[in-house]
């Protein structure tokens, strides 16, 4: 949930911060849909290169189980401070926005859509890997989905460096 409920805050700036941009100088604006292309197409790169991983041996040792609070501080800190995700969700909504023909309420539905899917997903995934035969799974077969969400961003990646060219 901490993380879910960070993804409003990185939200919030990034369209805040795109529809300024706009206002205040193609240039700029220009220059943040390239940056975000490039890192997109990074992480697209990144993530086509992902190989197996493989599970230490005895399964490593068990660590201590969070409470509710601690959990969702440590999930929204690391997600709030983290500065890929200012990247990606500039980068992404330089794609799916456009800061003046896109109403405000839309652009707010995008986002509070965007942090509950977020905290849907990364529940289902606690859950999940909870279970020893589903960690086992994804630790041979979890590059398969790394490479397909890396195709996923380099074609995110070309769209928005399409779009950014006059």
């Amino acid at each position: 949930m901490g993380i879910g409920t960070a993804v409003l805050l990185h939200v919030t700036y990034s369209l805040l911060g795109i529809g300024l941009l706009v206002a205040g100088s193609q240039m700029w604006f220009d220059a943040v849909k390239y940056a975000g292309a490039g890192y997109l197409a990074w992480l697209g790169v990144q993530s086509l290169r992902a190989r197996p991983r493989t599970a230490t041996p005895g399964g490593g040792a068990a660590a201590a189980i969070p409470g509710g609070h601690s959990a969702f501080a440590t999930g929204f800190l690391t997600n709030a401070l983290n500065p890929k995700a200012s990247l990606f969700f500039i980068a992404l909504f330089s794609v799916v926005i456009d800061p003046q023909r896109t109403p405000k309420p839309i652009q707010a539905a995008y986002g509070v859509w965007m942090a509950l899917v977020t905290m849907a997903w990364f529940t289902i995934v606690s859950l999940a890997f909870t279970r020893d035969n589903v960690r086992r799974v994804f630790l041979s077969h979890g590059h398969w989905v790394d490479r397909m969400l890396g195709l996923v961003f380099l074609a995110l990646a070309l769209s928005l460096a399409r779009a950014s060219m006059p």
